[in-house]
């Protein structure tokens, strides 16, 4: 069974006095979704895509530093 822990990182965000996660655009979301094996293909290629788009962007002072953590599983349906 998975159990989501929150990461050292979530912890020092939102025990920091000056956590905004509205204005952060913080959030969570888990999406139940049916797809074919064809269909999850095309979809893990399209996240792949656009996290390469981002990954080297560099530091710039408008730049706030994001962690994303993807986890993607078939749910048995039996």
């Amino acid at each position: 069974m998975f159990v989501p822990r929150r990461s050292p990182d979530d912890v020092a965000y939102y025990t920091a006095s000056t956590a905004d996660p509205t204005t952060d655009m913080v959030g969570y979301v888990q999406v139940p979704l049916w797809l074919s094996k064809q269909e999850v293909a095309s979809l893990a290629e399209q996240v792949r895509e656009m996290l390469l788009s981002k990954m080297d962007n560099a530091p710039e002072s408008e730049r706030q530093l994001y962690v994303l953590s993807p986890i993607f599983f078939p749910i048995d349906q039996n």
